[in-house]
């Protein structure tokens, strides 16, 4: 699984056939190249509906896929652009419903699980086309996320690593959602030290994904080994900003 540090510079350009999204637009675009004249410094984007926009670079994100992790609540929400009209979302930790509302605009069906009675009912209010669920997720195994294509996750973004760590364990060994984004200080600041170099934080990183990622991701251990891979870390000697690891599984020779 792709684990993905966002949100990424906005000077980073997007390349003609990439795929886009905007927290400002429903739906998907495709980049066809920068802008030029009136527009230049934008990005000309094709949309599902055949318009043609040039948008700022700044209001557009790559369409992730694996694991995002992010330390703030902005991006968080922000990242709820990601889904499409054909995803099942299961957002653990909804809290009084301000990212369910910009889900559910956007979902097939949206499950929102919290354990306080209190927030349930500020989020109903404010994000009816969910389901609600009002449970401890740490403590109850009852919430199913066989069906979900995405999963947002927010402990309130301050939570001990190993809860964060705990459910997706959990999460990954019922089913193998598309985009799995999570809200944590701790990971993202190890993503962090991770992708700008620091060896120590990157074998730190390495460890603790085997250890959320063996259980879910490999059918039977003995017949297969997990390697933390650094995409660029050959062209960069490990000492400039990598953008991403891969998680991948190989069999033991």
């Amino acid at each position: 699984m792709r684990v993905v540090q966002f949100p990424k510079s906005e000077d980073e350009p997007l390349v003609a056939g990439e795929v886009a999204v905007s927290p400002r637009v429903e739906g998907r675009c495709v980049v066809e190249g920068p802008g030029e004249g009136e527009f230049a410094g934008r990005v000309r984007v094709s949309w599902e509906d055949g318009s043609v926009y040039h948008a700022r670079r700044g209001s557009l994100q790559r369409l992730y896929d694996g694991l995002v992790v992010v330390a703030r609540t902005e991006a968080f929400r922000a990242l709820a652009a990601q889904v499409s009209r054909e995803d099942a979302v299961l957002e653990l930790g909804c809290s009084a419903g301000a990212a369910t509302r910009l889900l559910v605009r956007r979902a097939r069906t949206v499950v929102a699980v919290d354990k306080s009675k209190e927030m349930i009912r500020a989020a109903k209010d404010r994000a009816p086309g969910a389901t609600f669920l009002q449970m401890d997720v740490l403590r109850d195994d009852a919430w199913d996320a066989s069906e979900a294509d995405v999963v947002f996750l927010d402990l309130g973004g301050v939570g001990a690593l190993d809860h964060s760590a705990t459910l997706l364990k959990r999460l990954l060994g019922r089913r193998d959602p598309r985009l799995v984004v999570v809200k944590s200080r701790e990971l993202a600041a190890c993503l962090a030290a991770a992708f700008h170099g620091d060896p120590v934080m990157h074998l730190v990183l390495a460890d603790l994904l085997r250890a959320v990622f063996r259980q879910a991701c490999l059918k039977a251990k003995r017949d297969t080994q997990i390697r933390v891979k650094d995409d660029h870390a050959d062209e960069h000697n490990n000492n400039q900003d990598s953008g991403q690891l891969t998680m991948t599984t190989e069999p033991f020779p």
